[in-house]
């Protein structure tokens, strides 16, 4: 983009909406509205913040979110709504302390006497996310202290508050999680009591406001705390098929059901958590073509028998053609799978590791580990500096206490993406973690790309933010291949965080990294535009390395 394009599009930004744009167009024009923020530009109103902000949150920006919250809040201090958008930025990102520090200081404030009307409409909203701070530190540690933490979070806002039904639901998730850990409490609480309660809540403001699709989630939810599965179907329903529920809704519900409900979509169907989560797997597959599971989910995949193994061919083989064989080869491609964060965690990106030699003889047989320029670089605006970058596997974190993180060792190689200025950019970096074994979990590469037809396909395995792996499978057209093997295009669905995953071919072998993806990314071979997805081959990386 020029200049005046990147103007462009942070104008629309400011304007609420986000126009189709690659990850670092978006961080340019993130940072021209920062700079103008940083000069005090007083075009730039705090309304245009707030507008900008949520337009990235509800597009998944998360890491731009904080960026722009973030700028305005470090000039200009405490506003009620931009620091609630910086929190959830951060919750999202998993950057837990810089977001409790947002929140411990925004509370007090949004609670004074006298703070103003916008001030009184987010204070439910910091309560919240501070039950849900400690809910995601419990998920990430199993620290029962933690789970009860957040219970009495969302217990105390839900009592003193009007009873707000979506803290009321969260209360009753964790009080059952408590009740399955055997964690004691003084005064016991009779958590199918407020089910019962919410329940009827929200089933009487359904009839009047049927348009809210967190109704039928919180319906479902509360049925089933009170262990009526067929009327938790029956509202999980309703929600996947309203009108109005987007991915963003079904992974929030979805991501409950796994984390603390402790639903599994693998294998059989013991409780009815694991019933929902199955449905929800199924929808996801067929509807937003992708497959999101925790590790546990890919263990139980890869040593399936008896039923398992029915549930993996009807789940996979039968809606997609693959063989079981076939099935274990991508699960097994999932521990070689990295998310990239900076040093104090936010999730930013994707990144595989291939033996070094896949790209340049002299870098030996070592693993080496994948990214985008865009995501690890000490050129690119926004990406994160090489010294800073971590790398952790979701595979091999499983087993711990807490997540493993890999600092970078060693910087073998790095090309900008493209633009005007460097034609021949690939948007790739490729480091040496410190610490990682030699023979730890090396994916299969090949420069050899497949031939384009109607049956080809791509697939992408990635790390979108706010979400365990994420496999792309259905419709995952391999679209074209320019003239000299260096962009590939597909239609594999992506999700903002999936920069620098590996698009596999159909043998499960490395043959792109990808990069970007717009519903208006200009055709390789014609004029016009269409919608898909681009990764860098393997072979453009090898050239632009040697």
């Amino acid at each position: 983009m020029t200049s005046q394009q990147i103007e462009q599009l942070a104008r629309a930004l400011l304007g609420g909406s986000l126009p189709p744009a690659q990850p670092w167009e978006v961080g340019e024009a993130v940072t021209w509205i920062a700079d103008a923020i940083a000069r005090r530009d007083p075009a730039v109103q705090v309304a245009q913040v707030r507008a900008s902000a949520n337009a990235l949150k509800r597009e998944r920006q998360f890491q731009h979110t904080r960026l722009l919250a973030g700028a305005w809040h470090d000039l200009y201090g405490f506003d009620p709504t931009v620091d609630k958008l910086l929190a959830q930025a951060l919750i999202d990102l998993s950057a837990f302390d810089a977001a409790e520090r947002v929140l411990v200081d925004g509370l007090p404030k949004v609670s004074a006497p006298g703070a103003g009307a916008q001030a009184a409409k987010e204070r439910l909203e910091f309560e919240g996310l501070l039950g849900r701070l400690a809910k995601q530190r419990f998920v990430e540690t199993g620290d029962l202290d933690l789970l009860q933490q957040a219970t009495d979070r969302y217990l105390k806002v839900y009592e003193d508050s009007g009873r707000p039904y979506w803290h009321g639901i969260n209360a009753v998730a964790l009080l059952a999680r408590e009740e399955r850990e055997g964690v004691p409490r003084a005064k016991p609480i009779d958590y199918r009591r407020m089910a019962r309660d919410i329940l009827a809540q929200v089933t009487g403001q359904w009839a009047a406001n049927p348009d809210d699709c967190w109704l039928a989630a919180t319906a479902s939810e509360a049925s089933l705390a009170l262990g009526d599965c067929d009327a938790a179907e029956f509202w999980l329903y309703r929600l996947l098929l309203h009108p109005l529920a987007k991915a963003f809704e079904v992974n929030s519900y979805s991501r409950q059901l796994r984390e603390v409900w402790q639903g599994h979509i693998v294998g059989t169907e013991r409780t009815c958590a694991d019933r929902l989560a199955g449905i929800v797997s199924r929808f996801q597959m067929r509807e937003q073509s992708m497959w999101v599971g925790s590790p546990s989910d890919w263990q139980s995949a890869l040593t399936a028998e008896g039923h398992e193994r029915e549930d993996l061919e009807k789940n996979f083989s039968r809606a997609f053609g693959f063989s079981l064989d076939n099935v274990r080869t991508m699960l097994g491609c999932c521990s070689g799978i990295a998310c990239i964060t900076n040093e104090v965690g936010e999730r930013l990106g994707t990144g595989f590791v291939v033996k070094g030699s896949t790209f340049k003889a002299a870098w030996g047989d070592g693993p080496v580990l994948v990214t985008n320029a865009h995501v690890i670089s000490d050129t690119v605006d926004n990406a994160i500096k090489v010294a800073k970058a971590r790398a952790t596997f979701e595979v091999e974190s499983a087993g711990a206490t807490t997540p493993k993180f890999y600092p970078v060792k060693e910087l073998l190689f790095t090309s900008a993406p493209a633009s005007e200025t460097n034609a021949g950019g690939v948007d790739v970096t490729v480091v040496r973690l410190d610490g990682l074994v030699e023979n730890c979990c090396t994916l299969p590469a090949t420069d050899a790309l497949p031939s384009i037809n109607a049956r080809t396909r791509a697939y992408v395995i990635g790390h979108p933010k706010g979400s365990g792996l994420q496999i792309s499978l259905h419709d995952s057209v391999l679209l074209d291949i320019d003239d000299e093997e260096r962009r590939v295009h597909y239609r594999t669905p992506t999700e903002p965080g999936s920069s620098g995953s590996p698009v596999f071919n159909s043998e499960w072998q490395v043959i792109a990294v990808h990069h970007s993806g717009s519903s208006q990314t200009p055709r390789l071979h014609g004029s016009g535009t269409y919608e898909a997805n681009e990764g860098m081959s393997v072979k453009a990386v090898q050239q632009a390395a040697q």
